[in-house]
This record gives structure tokens, sequence and C-alpha cells, in this order.
């Protein structure tokens, strides 16, 4: 399934919230959500969550701050 969030709205969410397979659009980047691996590992949490920048197409380091923005971080690991 595809959500929309504003930054605002994405802080009061969960990644655990969302199912393997969702997508989620905030203004500037893309969160597909993932609970199993590409070695397939399954987690109980979305640790296999990548993020992508809508505006160069390239998926981010997962480093908070360096790669991801700070609030996709927390909401990935909340």
């Amino acid at each position: 399934m595809t959500y929309k969030f504003t930054r605002q709205e994405l802080k009061n969410h969960k990644a655990s919230e969302f199912n393997d397979g969702d997508y989620i659009q905030t203004d500037k980047y893309g969160i597909y959500i993932k609970y199993t691996s590409r070695t397939g590992i399954k987690y109980k949490t979305p640790l296999a969550t990548s993020v992508e920048d809508l505006k160069t197409c390239r998926f981010l380091d997962c480093t908070p701050g360096a790669g991801w923005p700070y609030y996709i971080a927390d909401f990935i690991n909340s």
C-alpha cells in the first residue's frame, strides 16, 4: 500500500505500524518498508527498510544525519 505524509505527520507514526512492502512518501523522500533482508533474514521490526531521495532517485546510506534525515531514522527505529 502507498501512503503520503508530511514531515510532521510522519512524526506521529512508527515504521512498525506498516506492512512489508508498503511505500511511504514524504516531502523529499520515499521509504520502502521491508522486514526481510536480501539474504532472506526476517526481522520483527522493519530493519531492512530503505530510503530514497526523490530528487536524485538515489538510495541513501542508513547512517542518521549523514544519509537518512534524523526524523526518518527516528520513524524507522521506533
